[in-house]
């Protein structure tokens, strides 16, 4: 028997030989259900027929053509050629799975019996997704974007198109109309003024999220913000200058929940007339739970558009809100949590809202482990970075520290209260934090810290005075021994004693007697009974019966309280003038 010495090109003889004897060599994967009617793509994707009529038109439509038809020269196997035509729709399919699929069925490579198992397809699909670079982009008029990844390579493109790492063609991407910045204007015209929807928290034409532990009150604090929008009434520390549309989509609460707090909530900060009518008008909220599905899906592993997004881009359309409040994340997810590129192509969505609508914001409530319930930082949202990370502006919502319960109050209880950061604001300045006690339906309503180091020297202050009275000092202590007691055993024992009482270190107790000489409630005189060149000064407590000589200032020295420490009022040395700052 005579044997070429050249080897042949056999792949296809190969394959029927493995085929008979061996089965198939590819393992089989879960079968998918048989691809459904064709969805309403009239608002991104290309129907079928038109990616038909366009795929041939493109730079590499003659492959296209070749390919769907059934051809597979210049390919190594008929699964490459398979591997190709997928790639190609994966691109005009915008990596819609299902389409994908259905438009390989109708052309001439899906004939053979390989091609027509489900498993094979399924694997050559999620292998063309994940390779998928950018997807396309179609006309103005269409509205099309990429639905994520890197930004186009137009390198080495030619009249069959680019070729990707792996060596296989990618259609030819089309330009995306992007004008390069005025850099002579930038420098020389003043920037526009920062813009605000809500004053010092939320800007124009932002995504930023709003996170916190559960219970902590987010849902009403978003409340708080859609209100003082969509009125103009100041909800401390929340205010809007000018009122505007609000958008709120809860999916987490039902409908009676939001009625409960919208009815508690108008109880606590009242409206007029014209500020309800206002809210009628401006403040839509869409009770959406059990209703809306999570904005984009997971397909063999690669994120994808779901339809429900683009409901709610029917729904922005219809409302053309200033303000959007998406609440809550974990509801219109849909991806995995802990991936930072899967948040990035999830938060890019509502960029791509943005565009058309330069002006509009959209704050996204999220939430935090319990575990940083007490964090304000703005990587303290469950999950990947991606979303602080890419987030314009990012507001914490967290249980006070131990340092401020302290300062809220010996008998303040952590669960009723909460503290707003400001942790990140890309393009304007950060607001300082503000603290809110939960009310008894839950409302928040902002409270201020207590200075506890301020009382503290106060009450340190009164017992000083008592014990100068009590002691009965008539000649006075020397002011500098008592500011800083040392070798003065008398000055010791009445520091130590003061400290021991109220709590105050060593650090502050100058502070406490500067306040008493500052509020008038100790005296400082020259001692006229020392021999020393330069007579030192002595501190006296103030008599209890002198009084404001001032009859349009009636009150006792020695009732000031730990505010008068800003000098509302100033009493000389000699203890009688009192003079108004």
């Amino acid at each position: 028997m005579r044997t070429s010495p050249r080897i042949e090109h056999r792949q296809a003889e190969l394959e029927a030989f493995l085929a008979q004897w061996f089965g198939d060599s590819e393992p089989a994967a879960p079968e998918r259900p048989a691809p459904g009617p064709a969805p309403n793509y009239s608002a991104g994707n290309l129907t079928d027929d038109e990616i038909l009529a366009k795929a041939p038109e493109a730079v590499n439509g003659a492959k296209f053509t070749r390919l769907f038809n059934g051809d597979c020269s210049g390919y190594q196997s008929q699964s490459q050629a398979d591997q190709a035509l997928f790639d190609i729709l994966a691109f005009y399919c915008r990596c819609d799975a299902a389409q994908m699929d259905r438009l390989f069925l109708l052309s001439g490579l899906a004939n053979r019996e390989k091609a027509k198992r489900a498993d094979y397809r399924n694997r050559t699909i999620a292998k063309a997704i994940a390779g998928c670079r950018e997807t396309y982009t179609g006309g103005k008029d269409r509205g099309y974007e990429s639905t994520g990844g890197g930004a186009a390579d137009f390198a080495g493109l030619g009249d069959q198109g680019g070729a990707d790492q792996a060596g296989q063609e990618q259609p030819a991407a089309e330009l995306i109309d992007i004008q390069p910045l005025d850099l002579d204007a930038a420098i020389d015209n003043p920037p526009p003024p920062i813009h605000w929807h809500v004053d010092n928290y939320l800007l124009h034409g932002i995504v930023g999220i709003m996170t916190g532990t559960g219970g902590v009150g987010k849902s009403f604090e978003v409340i708080a913000m859609a209100v003082a929008k969509a009125t103009g009434h100041e909800i401390p520390p929340f205010s809007a200058s000018e009122p505007g549309r609000v958008l709120l989509l809860n999916v987490e609460d039902p409908d009676r929940e939001l009625s409960r707090r919208v009815h508690h909530f108008a109880k606590t900060y009242p409206l007029t007339d014209w500020e309800r009518a206002l809210l009628r008008k401006n403040l839509i909220v869409l009770p959406g739970r059990g209703k809306v599905r999570p904005f984009m899906r997971l397909e063999y592993g690669s994120p994808v558009e779901d339809d429900s997004f683009r409901w709610f881009a029917g729904v922005v359309e219809q409302y053309d809100p200033e303000l959007i409040f998406l609440d809550t994340k974990s509801r219109l997810y849909g991806l995995e949590e802990n991936s930072t590129d899967h948040a990035t192509r999830w938060l890019g969505l509502f960029e791509r809202l943005l565009v058309s609508r330069p002006e509009m914001s959209i704050m996204i409530v999220s939430h935090t482990s319990k575990a940083n319930s007490q964090s304000e930082s703005a990587h303290a949202d469950r999950g990947g970075s991606g979303f602080p990370d890419n987030a314009r502006c990012v507001l914490v919502l967290c249980r006070p520290q131990d340092a401020d319960l302290k300062r809220l109050g010996q008998d303040a209880a952590p669960h009723r209260f909460a503290k707003l950061v400001v942790a990140k604001q890309s393009y304007g300045p950060e607001a300082p934090p503000v603290f809110f006690e939960k009310d008894e339906h839950g409302v928040p309503v902002l409270v201020e810290l207590r200075d506890t180091e301020a009382e503290a020297r106060s009450a340190a202050l009164d017992l000083l005075v008592d014990i100068l009275r009590a002691e009965h000092h008539p000649a006075g202590l020397s002011k500098r021994e008592l500011e800083q007691p040392r070798d003065n055993e008398s000055c010791k024992k009445i520091r130590q004693e003061i400290m021991d009482a109220t709590g105050i270190k060593a650090g502050d107790w100058k502070a406490v007697v500067l306040l008493g000489i500052e509020s008038g409630r100790l005296i400082v005189e020259t001692d006229e009974s020392s021999s020393a060149p330069n007579k030192p000064k002595i501190i006296k407590a103030r008599d209890t019966t002198e009084w404001c000589q001032d009859t349009s200032c009636q009150f006792d020295l020695f009732q000031l309280t730990r505010t008068d420490k800003k000098s509302a009022l100033s009493v000389n040395n000699d203890g009688k003038s009192v003079s108004s700052n």
